[in-house]
């Protein structure tokens, strides 16, 4: 009854207003059978007309045996109230609503059709909210206060696992006989299967995340970002660890780079003029063929640079090249091993043979220190 009266105001109001909508819908000039909203709104309303016929029934059931159980209630009925509600809504003037419709019609909501059905849904929730109101009062009026009755605390760990108890375990045993063992069924532990679901939400996100939308890194894309940050960690590393070099942890050197910076460094000078410009021997020794007066290895190579062999006249090379500077030289000395240049002085010095089986003193190959470092000859 109570839909029914907010129907046949909101028809009767909008016939008081037809004048001033009719002048509106010739500025807007569209229809509201034009526009989804509209068939979405009608769908909406005979929802909540559906929705309503149900709350009435209830409203009526709990009402009419509220009514029999108190004769004498001083408050005001609720129905009385939706009807109050209702009159009050029947006395406002109707060129209010009208200018409520024209008011919604030039704000751009449509035509008359669309706003009609727009305030028929707006009713609707309405009178849906008065009724629920109304039937949550007389339930918590009707219900009865319940004795308190202490729960039974369970364990944590009960709780987890929903075990069934060994004395029990007759009720859930299977017919299922494995050379005298016997199973039983029981169900998954919640901690077990929660565990499962969680798993599933997660993958959700992380295929979305990861192959939908792309927007963290693969694994193999990782491992090659990774590597990139370690080859620049190393350079830098190198960068900084490349005056680090002494006469105990020098070694040959085999890139083009590091044997051309030392065949200028060789020439620029510093060994050419006591050893030609080709490494043959002048005052110095012969440093291409296999007689060493001071030692061959690598580290003995740069402890004779570094230090200098004063008694033979030859300086020290310390204070004025750095250190990655004599590992070049030395690397660039054995890279000239047994090519034999023209002029070449006599041998001289003991014959050094590399410890290390397979070394070629005829190329540059990488070498380690390979022999080690006699102190004594400083």
């Amino acid at each position: 009854m109570a839909l029914l009266a907010f129907l046949l105001l909101a028809g009767n109001n909008i016939l008081f207003a037809q004048e001033e909508v009719k002048a509106v819908e010739k500025v807007l000039k569209k229809s509201a059978y034009d526009q989804p909203a509209f068939y979405a709104l009608c769908i909406l309303a005979i929802v909540l007309l559906i929705y309503i016929r149900q709350l009435s029934k209830l409203f009526s059931s709990v009402v009419s045996n509220y009514v029999k159980k108190q004769k004498d209630n001083n408050n005001s009925s609720p129905t009385l109230m939706v009807l109050a509600m209702i009159g009050l809504f029947q006395l406002m003037p109707s060129t209010s609503h009208a200018s409520a419709i024209s008011g919604f019609l030039h704000e751009g909501f449509g035509s008359t059709a669309f706003n009609a059905i727009a305030i028929i849904v707006a009713f609707e929730l309405l009178v849906i909210v008065v009724l629920t109101s109304i039937i949550n009062t007389f339930l918590k009026k009707k219900k009865a206060v319940e004795p308190y009755v202490a729960k039974k605390t369970v364990p944590i760990w009960d709780k987890l696992n929903k075990s069934v108890s060994i004395e029990k375990e007759d009720a859930i045993m299977t017919d299922h006989d494995y050379d005298g063992i016997r199973e039983l069924d029981n169900n998954l532990p919640p901690w077990w299967k929660y565990g499962f679901y969680l798993t599933i939400v997660y993958s959700v996100f992380y295929l979305g995340y990861y192959h939908v939308f792309a927007a963290g890194p693969l694994q193999i894309q990782e491992l090659a970002i990774a590597e990139q940050k370690a080859e620049a960690a190393m350079e830098e590393y190198l960068k900084n660890a490349a005056n680090q070099v002494d006469e105990t942890n020098v070694m040959f050197l085999s890139s083009e780079s590091d044997i051309a910076e030392g065949r200028k460094l060789f020439g620029d000078k510093t060994c050419i003029a006591c050893h030609g410009p080709q490494g043959g021997g002048g005052t110095g020794p012969n440093l291409t063929d296999d007689y060493w007066l001071h030692g061959g290895a690598a580290g003995d190579v740069f402890y004779s640079i570094k230090y200098g062999i004063p008694e033979k006249g030859m300086k020290s090379w310390k204070n004025e090249i750095t250190p990655s500077q004599m590992a070049q030289i030395v690397s660039y000395i054995h890279s000239i091993k047994g090519s034999n240049p023209p002029g070449a002085k006599e041998a001289q010095g003991e014959l050094y043979a590399p410890k290390i089986e397979g070394d070629s003193l005829s190329n540059a190959t990488v070498d380690t220190l390979d022999a080690p470092v006699d102190t004594t000859k400083k």
